[in-house]
Parts: structure tokens; C-alpha cells; sequence
């Protein structure tokens, strides 16, 4: 099959790619053969080295991001997402704990927003998601979670790895709200569409506190609970605040208020730079004991930490172990 989208490259050109990325992650990374051995990983590589000729351009592509995934590093990875000539199809995907679902897709069918998605072509959706787990280099699981709703959509990933016959359109298969199935034909596009349904468009409820401000850190006193909700998105210091004047604002207000529960929520925490944790995770607990009021004392009670209760959402960061045992991983009610 001809390359789709992908520059014109003979076989002895991505062959010579394949070797300097071989080279270069023996040279740079710290301890490449943590998770697969020396001896596996050589035959990875041997065996694409042989297999190119055969494979269009986009199929070695999505070779070499397998051989990357073997590692086991989710800091060492190539980005399918970001692959230029990868075009999409026009839906955005999320996982779930009861399957993956059609966050938003193109106007045209925007009726499907919020279905659950059954099948893409002839393969089911378990089958296609776990066609998708050997390309993603990934710390734990919760990196497969993270990635591969993104691969799902696009053409020449599902192509390369068996799912459509041809990436051109695909037949998707999906269990609307109301409980109908349908198939939808989709066509792929260089790039998503500006105009998209999002399934939370229709949605009765208010938005959920830990979709309301994904790309940023901040928090919100809740009186009514003696709770302080902490929506902790990214370990970066931001443009007009570094990260530990959040902290510091944080138990400023803990101090001052009547706030016994501290709730952090890494749903969207994709990480960072982890140093910048340590006045959380190793300064004091700000909810220590504290003094008496009047004859009572308030309970010490520590953090809860929300990453997992949330169907589908888990922290995908290193530093959310060195939180939780710290925390009160109990489930509160639900936060709206």
C-alpha cells in the first residue's frame, strides 16, 4: 500500500533512521534496558530492520513508537499525537471505567456526543484499545488509559496496527444516550474540526469541579463541608505565580478557616517538575491537631487524595505516591 500522507522515503533511508534512534537512546538514556533486556531489545530492532521494505511509511512510524514503548519509560516515547501527515477522524475519544466514550465529535453527527463507543470497522473496541497498548510508553497503566483513546482516532495508527483496512474512512460503531446502536462512516480529515459537539453540552448538571479548570492549578473553600477542594492540574511553576506561593496561599487559608478535610485532585495532573512538590509532600501537615476551642478540639484528619474514584480518572504522576501516604484515600461524597 502506498504511504499515506508520509514523505517518499526508501528503504535504506528509514533504515538509517531506525539506527541513529537505536544509537542515540543507547547513548542518552540513563538505564535503557530497565524493563527489557539487552538481548530483547536487539532483536526488536533487527526484526524492523528487516521487515521495512515491506512496510509503507507510516507503518514504520508506528513500528518505531513500539520499539520506543518497549523501555517501559513514560518519559521516553514517540508521540504518535504529534506525528506530522497523521491526520484524524472526527471525534474525540475518552475512557471510562465502562468503556471509551465519543467526547465530542464533528456537528455533522453531533447526535452521537456521549455514545459509548462499541467497534471501529470489524474489531471491537476492547480488541482496537489493546492494539493500542504496545505503542504507548508509559510509566503505569494509567498511561495506556491516558494515550490510547487519542491513537483510536487516528487513521494511519489504526491502519498500521490491523484495525481499519484502509484509513481513508472507517465505519464506527456506537450505543447512543438513549440506548440505540448506530454506525457512523467517518472520513479522515488532515486535522479536527473547528466546530465540535462536546457531550457535556447537554448535560442537566453543572459542570463538575474537576473538569472546570483542567489546565491550571487552583482551589476553592467549601464552607458547608470545612473542606478546602485543591484542583492540582500541572507541577509547574505558573507565568505570574510560582508553585509554592499556591501552596503558601493554600495553608494561609487552611489556618485562618475552619477547614478540616483538604482534598487534592490529580485527575488531570499530568506531571512536572517534581521538585516543586516538596512543600507539599514533606512540609508539615497543615492539618495537624489543632488548639483547643473551647472544650473541643478539632480531629486531625489528613488530606484526601482524589485520582481514582472518578470513573476512568487515576493520577498519571510519579509524585502521586509520595502524596498518598500521606492521605486519607477515602472516598468523600462526591463533589459536583
Amino acid at each position: 500500500m502506498r504511504d499515506i500522507m508520509m514523505p517518499q522515503l526508501n528503504a535504506q533511508r528509514w533504515r538509517a533512521d531506525l539506527d541513529q534512534l537505536s544509537g542515540g537512546l543507547r547513548q542518552i538514556h540513563r538505564n535503557l534496558f530497565h524493563t527489557v533486556s539487552k538481548a530483547a531489545f536487539g532483536a526488536a530492532i533487527r526484526a524492523l530492520h528487516g521487515r521495512i521494505p515491506s512496510l509503507a511509511g507510516h507503518e514504520v512510524v508506528v513500528e518505531l513508537a513500539r520499539l520506543v514503548a518497549l523501555i517501559g519509560d513514560g518519559h521516553t516515547t514517540l508521540r504518535l499525537s504529534e506525528v506530522e501527515g497523521f491526520r484524524r477522524y472526527p471525534l474525540v475519544l475518552d475512557q471510562f471505567s465502562d468503556g471509551v466514550f465519543v467526547r465530542a465529535i464533528a456537528g455533522a453527527h453531533g447526535a452521537a456526543a456521549g455514545a459509548r463507543l462499541l467497534a471501529i470497522e470489524d474489531t471491537p473496541i476492547d480488541e482496537a484499545y489493546a492494539a493500542m497498548r504496545p505503542l504507548i510508553a508509559r510509566d503505569n497503566e494509567m498511561g495506556s488509559a491516558a494515550v490510547a483513546p487519542a491513537l483510536l482516532s487516528i487513521p494511519e495508527v489504526l491502519h498500521a496496527r490491523g484495525v481499519v483496512a484502509q484509513p481513508e474512512r472507517a465505519a464506527v460503531t456506537m450505543q447512543l444516550r438513549n440506548g440505540e446502536t448506530t454506525t457512523l462512516t467517518l472520513d479522515a480529515l488532515p486535522e479536527l474540526p473547528r466546530e465540535m459537539v462536546d457531550a457535556g453540552d447537554a448535560a442537566d448538571a453543572p459542570t463538575p469541579r474537576w473538569l472546570r479548570r483542567p489546565g491550571e492549578n487552583w482551589f476553592e473553600h467549601l464552607p458547608e463541608r470545612s473542606a478546602l477542594y485543591v484542583g492540582y492540574n500541572t507541577v509547574r511553576d505558573a507565568d505570574d505565580e510560582p508553585l509554592r506561593q499556591f501552596f503558601d496561599r493554600i495553608f494561609a487559608l487552611i489556618a485562618e478557616a475552619a477547614i478540616d478535610r483538604l482534598i487534592i485532585d490529580l485527575r488531570h495532573n499530568h506531571g512536572g517538575n517534581n521538585a516543586l512538590n516538596r512543600p507539599l509532600v514533606h512540609g508539615p501537615d497543615p492539618l495537624r491537631p489543632r488548639q483547643p476551642v473551647g472544650r473541643a478540639l478539632r480531629p486531625h484528619r489528613p488530606p484526601y487524595l482524589l485520582g481514582g474514584d472518578e470513573p476512568g480518572r487515576r493520577p498519571r504522576t510519579p509524585h502521586a505516591g509520595a502524596l498518598r501516604r500521606r492521605a486519607d484515600r477515602r472516598q468523600p461524597q462526591p463533589l459536583r
